[in-house]
């Protein structure tokens, strides 16, 4: 179970108004399906920006990466794990 930080559901509600806590409400299964799917594992707390979920992950082989839910995600591909690991570790090299 992921913790939701209580502003993202504030932020939503207040962006998205009936369709906020319909995205909150999924949010836990969404990130079930990505962390299972693509052999990830939580690696920190959960943090937020205005519209999204940012969740620390590490892939199996030990790649650092950070899983974005946020509204209109849809269940992942069966893209493989390194391929956005590598464009987080682009983006946020403090994390590699």
């Amino acid at each position: 179970m992921i913790h939701i930080p209580r502003a993202l559901v504030t932020e939503q509600v207040k962006m998205h108004g009936e369709e906020g806590p319909a995205f909150i409400a999924g949010l836990p299964d969404l990130v079930a399906e990505f962390l299972e799917r693509w052999d990830l594992r939580t690696d920190g707390p959960p943090m937020h920006g205005v519209c999204a979920l940012v969740l620390p992950v590490t892939a199996a082989d030990g790649t650092p990466a950070v899983l974005r839910p946020r509204p209109g995600t849809r269940p992942p591909a069966a893209s493989p794990p390194a391929e956005a690991c590598r464009d987080v570790k682009q983006l946020c090299p403090s994390r590699t």
